[in-house]
């Protein structure tokens, strides 16, 4: 009873905002409006949140269907964490028929989702893909809305189709990498933090990351040893229908790990050990994927990305970057001597396919 009271009231929702769109007509802005309009995106974008508000404010007192100031100060009320006034904000832009209908549902599904009124935003934030069904905000921000109400599953599709439509947003895959370790997919956290690393280096955020993977490395197995000589590698099941079976991929990096633990390997330094680690473990997906592409995300997604990285001999170059904001002098020393090799690695990143 409830779930159909739920539907009923959703698709009531639905066509509330559908019919209210057509109602309205966008007035275009004078060209004195249009220059506020850009002064106020600036101040926007200086984080100068209630100077902005104030011009849109200014703008809409004279043309109150300018539907791009309506948008704008709606998202301008999020960031300054005036939710209310963003969901009343962009709820008057719905009224309008424009082109920012789908920027209008984002704004009002993150205002939702702060506000807690989730089951409100996740309807929002449908209704937006709905309209533009490859968008990457929409979709990862309804991953980050599921991630909070604990729907791990629904999170996973939506961040996975927030990558599919913008490969290079780093977010997402910081997001996807956050909810794998939540889940004990150790395999593919290794991949999505890998992957934001590679877009994302040298941010605030990136050192947390790195010592998130480091760990994930480090503890992609579990060792017993009870009698010398002897050794039990453990290895988490990291396998399921969305993401597909990575458990060859777990035993791969665990054997790789226990031989280095069981022989005198020498290495230079912990990034070149670490660095072994990885070329092993992509030159193991690679040859798994050469032999039989297995089903799910990971192997249609991150599997090749990384099998043709290692086999263009970008691995070296590609753990440096990773590790630049926890081990900076000694990344930047490699990289230091190898300025070709990185516009080559960063030449093939830009334009890898994706869709292959």
């Amino acid at each position: 009873m409830h779930t159909h009271l739920m539907s009923a009231i959703c698709l009531i929702l639905v066509l509330s905002f559908r019919t209210s769109a057509q109602d309205l007509i966008p007035v275009n802005p004078t060209s004195e409006q249009d220059s506020l309009f850009k002064a106020a995106i600036a101040l926007y974008d200086q984080g100068a949140y209630d100077d902005a508000v104030r011009i849109y404010a200014s703008i809409l007192e004279k043309n109150p269907a300018f539907v791009a100031a309506i948008a704008e100060l709606s998202l301008t009320y999020n960031a300054a964490q005036k939710y209310e006034y963003a969901v009343a904000t962009a709820l008057k832009g719905l009224k309008f028929k424009s082109g920012y209908r789908a920027d209008l549902y984002l704004n009002l599904g993150n205002a939702y989702d702060m506000l807690g009124r989730t089951d409100e935003a996740i309807d929002a934030y449908r209704i937006g893909l709905a309209l533009i069904p490859n968008s990457y905000l929409l979709h990862y921000n309804l991953g980050l809305t599921f991630m909070r109400s604990n729907r791990p599953d629904s999170a996973r599709i939506h961040l996975q189709s927030a990558l599919r439509s913008k490969p290079s947003h780093a977010s997402s895959n910081l997001a996807l990498g956050t909810l794998y370790r939540s889940l004990g997919k150790r395999i593919p956290a290794v991949f999505a933090y890998s992957r934001f690393l590679i877009i994302e280096p040298n941010s605030a955020r990136s050192a947390s990351t790195a010592a998130l993977l480091r760990s994930l490395l480090s503890d992609s197995m579990s060792i017993k040893q009870s009698n010398p000589g002897e050794m039990t590698v453990l290895v988490s099941p990291d396998s399921d229908g969305i993401d597909g079976d990575v458990t060859s991929l777990g035993i791969s990096l665990a054997m790789t790990q226990a031989s280095r633990l069981t022989k005198d390997s020498a290495f230079d330094s912990y990034l070149a050990s670490l660095a072994a680690d990885l070329s092993s473990f992509f030159q193991i997906t690679s040859e798994i994927i050469a032999h039989e592409r297995g089903s799910g995300f990971i192997w249609n997604y991150y599997a090749p990305y990384f099998a043709e990285l290692h086999s263009r001999g970008f691995t070296d170059i590609a753990v440096r970057l990773m590790f630049r904001s926890t081990d900076k002098e000694e990344a930047l020393d490699f990289l230091r001597t190898r300025v070709d090799a990185i516009e080559n690695f960063k030449s093939w990143n830009a334009t890898y396919d994706w869709t292959q």
